[in-house]
C-alpha cells in the first residue's frame, strides 16, 4: 500500500510539473508540487525509507529508483531537513572524523615501526662490534704481523706522480705503498683564499667546535661544512675536476665514493711530534676484515709550501697491510713526504692520498714562520 501511494503521489507531481499553465495556474502548482515533496519526505522518515525518484528517459515517465537500472538520467531527492543535516555533521565530528584519524594514527605508527624494525635496527646491529663475538667469527679474517722489511720504500719520489703518470699508475702505487702524492689538486689562488680563510676560523673556533688531537699543543682542528665558504665549494669543485684523483678513487673504491669528512688542521711553532698511528684501527677496519668493513682514504692537501722544516708529515709506506704495532719500525724507517731542498718541496695545492691503515703522524715544526 504504501508503495502503490508513493508511486501515485511521484506520478501526479511529474503530471502537474510538465504540464503548461498560466501564470497564476502556475504559482498554484508550485505550491502543491511543494506538499507532494514534502508528503514523500515524510513518508520516508515514517517508513526509513530512502526512495530517488528517476526519469525514464525513453517514455519520460517517472518512477522510483532500481540500483540494477543503469539508465537513470535525471534524480530527485527529498531535501534534508536541519533536524538530518545536523545529526549527519554530528556523526561525522564525534564518530566517523576521530575513527579516521585514529585509523590513520594506527597506520602511520605501523609504518615506522617496520621502518625501524626492518631497515634502522639492522644497521645499528651491523654497526656494533665490541662485546658481541662477531669479529671472531667473519670469514674473510685475515692477520699480518710485519717488521722492517715490510716498509716499501725509503723516498718519496717512489710514490710521487707526474704529468706522465695514469691512473693505472697511481693505483698500483697506492696499492703497493698505501700512499700517492698528486701533483697541483688545487690552484694557488684557491689554496691561498682557503688558508686565509682556516686561519681566520681558528681565531673563532669555540670548545664545541674543536676536535681534539694527539699533541694538541699549538695545533688546532675543525670540521668544515660543504657550503661553510665560497673557498671551500671552489676547492671541492676543483678536486672533482682533477682526473687522476677522482678516477683513482673509483677505481680503488667503486662508483662515486663518498666525502666523508672535511677538516682543517693547523700546526704551529711548537707543536709536538704525534705518536705514529693509523686512522682506523685493525679490529675496525679492511685491514683485518676486508669483505666486513670498506676501504677509506685520506687527503692530506697543504696550503701553503710546507718543507722537513715546517713540519711536513711523516709516513710509514706500505704499512696499511699490518695488523701490530708499528711504533719501532716506523720510528727508524719513516719519513716526511716534503723535504727542503726545493725540488723536494710539498707543494701548496699537491695532494698526499693515503690508505688510512697506513702508519703516519704530524711532526714538529722546526722554524717560526707560515711564509
Amino acid at each position: 500500500m504504501h508503495q502503490e501511494y508513493y508511486s501515485d503521489l511521484v506520478r501526479l507531481r511529474h503530471y502537474i510539473k510538465t504540464t503548461s499553465y498560466v501564470t497564476v495556474e502556475s504559482r498554484a502548482a508550485e505550491r502543491v508540487i511543494r506538499a507532494i515533496d514534502d508528503e514523500l519526505s515524510n513518508l520516508d522518515l515514517r517508513h526509513g525509507t530512502d526512495h530517488t525518484i528517476v526519469i525514464d528517459p525513453i517514455t519520460g515517465s517517472p518512477g522510483l529508483s532500481n540500483d540494477s537500472i543503469g539508465y537513470s538520467k535525471g534524480r530527485v531527492r527529498p531535501k534534508r531537513t536541519a533536524l538530518q543535516q545536523l545529526s549527519i555533521s554530528a556523526r561525522f565530528l564525534l564518530l566517523d572524523l576521530p575513527l579516521l584519524l585514529l585509523f590513520i594514527l594506527m597506520l602511520g605508527t605501523y609504518s615506522i615501526y617496520y621502518m625501524y624494525d626492518q631497515y634502522y635496527s639492522s644497521i645499528i646491529e651491523s654497526a656494533r662490534w665490541r662485546d658481541t663475538g662477531r669479529l671472531t667469527h667473519e670469514f674473510t679474517y685475515y692477520e699480518r704481523h710485519c717488521d722492517d722489511s715490510d716498509i716499501s720504500t725509503s723516498s718519496a719520489q717512489d710514490f710521487t706522480l707526474n704529468k706522465r703518470s695514469s691512473v693505472e699508475d697511481a693505483v698500483h702505487t697506492i696499492m703497493t705503498h698505501g700512499v700517492i702524492k698528486v701533483p697541483s689538486v688545487l690552484s694557488d689562488d684557491v689554496s691561498s683564499a682557503l688558508r686565509s680563510f682556516i686561519l681566520k676560523r681558528n681565531q673563532e673556533l669555540t670548545s664545541h667546535e674543536h676536535i681534539p688531537l694527539d699533541g694538541p699543543e699549538n695545533r688546532w682542528s675543525f670540521a668544515i661544512g660543504i657550503n661553510e665558504d665560497d673557498t671551500v665549494i671552489a676547492a671541492l669543485k676543483e678536486l672533482n675536476s682533477n682526473y687522476i684523483l677522482t678516477n683513482t678513487l673509483e677505481k680503488l673504491l667503486g662508483e662515486n665514493p663518498a666525502v666523508v669528512e672535511i677538516t682543517a688542521i693547523t700546526a704551529a711553532y711548537g707543536a709536538p711530534n704525534q705518536g705514529w698511528h693509523a686512522d682506523v684501527k685493525p679490529l675496525g677496519s679492511s685491514v683485518k676484515y676486508g669483505r666486513t668493513f670498506t676501504h677509506s682514504y685520506s687527503l692530506f692537501i697543504p696550503l701553503q709550501n710546507t718543507t722537513a722544516r715546517i713540519g711536513a708529515t711523516e709516513v710509514c709506506p706500505g704499512t696499511h697491510f699490518c695488523t701490530n704495532y708499528l711504533e719501532s719500525s716506523c720510528s727508524r724507517l719513516g719519513f716526511q713526504v716534503g723535504g727542503n731542498h726545493k725540488s723536494t718541496w710539498w707543494r701548496m695545492g699537491d695532494a698526499v692520498l693515503m690508505n688510512q691503515c697506513m702508519w703516519h703522524r704530524y711532526v714538529y715544526r722546526i722554524i717560526d714562520d707560515y711564509k
